[in-house]
């Protein structure tokens, strides 16, 4: 059996209510069945989703987290099992436009160097190209071809990568147990921060809109944080050109002290002295986990 071009990777955590609209999004794509695959990953749901999953069988393949990872790790997961070229990245609670791979497969946007990251964003009730999603609430702007959410305030940003380019990367992160809908800002950082592959946002532009729909900016600053670190941890291993590790390390100083301002975090504060001059990796990783720390203190919900 050839591979397919596409692998659309799919997380679930308890979205009983919602996967099989998704599903059904993912398996009515408009192009031939055996351009794509549909694999779900179960982050051990308790709801009834499994159920839900095995009636698509076998359609699609199901894997099943041994223990919950959170929404990263099972992105990751499912990249391992997947066959496809590239990967497709979909929430449980979001749906496909059912055009999606066709018009990526008709284009010239696919290339091993690259990923495309698109979605939906808000836009002022006055631009024209803006709709009224009834789902969400609010008014958003999206291109053909790519995703909505199903619920209200969540993202309905999306990755397209190569698969091939994060194969090496499964056990090499913590289970950070990011928001579904935030995995593509994690995925971004790791992508353009590690793999060094470029972003093309040519769908829509998301970037600024995962935190405001996500409710939750604590949990999605939590994770940055840590992602980031596990970045410059593996990094290090590869030996990289030296200005890449300079540039990690700046980037992941600058959220500290900016994480530690906003929330607040005066027990860390002290700690952020170890920042002064040139820190270990060890007083880096030290300073990280202490912020990380007093933010789930302070946000039960993290």
């Amino acid at each position: 059996m050839s591979e397919p071009l596409f692998s659309i990777v799919i997380t679930n955590f308890n979205k009983a209510g919602l996967i099989e609209a998704c599903l059904r999004s993912a398996i009515e794509q408009t192009i031939s069945r055996e351009r794509f695959e549909v694999v779900v990953v179960d982050d051990m749901s308790t709801d009834h989703s499994l159920s839900i999953l095995s009636q698509f069988k076998p359609g699609i393949s199901v894997v099943e987290n041994q223990r919950n990872s959170g929404a990263l790790i099972s992105t990751l997961s499912g990249v391992e099992a997947a066959r496809g070229s590239y990967i497709v990245t979909l929430d449980g609670d979001d749906i496909l436009a059912n055009n999606l791979l066709e018009v990526l497969q008709d284009s010239n946007l696919l290339r091993s160097d690259r990923f495309l990251r698109g979605g939906i964003h808000q836009c002022d009730q006055q631009d024209g190209a803006g709709a009224a999603i009834e789902e969400l609430g609010l008014p958003v702007r999206f291109k053909p071809a790519w995703k909505l959410a199903l619920e209200a305030k969540t993202g309905g940003s999306s990755l397209v990568f190569p698969r091939q380019a994060l194969l090496d990367l499964h056990g090499r992160f913590p289970p950070i147990a990011v928001q579904d809908h935030a995995i593509p800002e994690m995925l971004s950082l790791v992508l353009t921060d590690y793999l060094r592959l470029d972003c093309y946002t040519h769908f829509a532009n998301t970037g600024c809109a995962v935190e405001h729909l996500s409710g939750n900016s604590a949990q999605l600053h939590h994770d940055r944080l840590l992602c980031g670190l596990a970045i410059l941890q593996n990094a290090m291993e590869l030996r990289p050109l030296p200005y890449l590790i300079s540039r990690l390390r700046r980037r992941l100083f600058g959220r500290c002290l900016r994480y530690v301002w906003k929330y607040q975090l005066w027990g860390s504060a002290t700690t952020c002295r170890l920042l002064i001059g040139s820190p270990s990796l060890d007083q880096l990783s030290s300073v990280c986990h202490q912020i990380a720390s007093e933010m789930r203190l302070r946000h039960p919900t993290i």
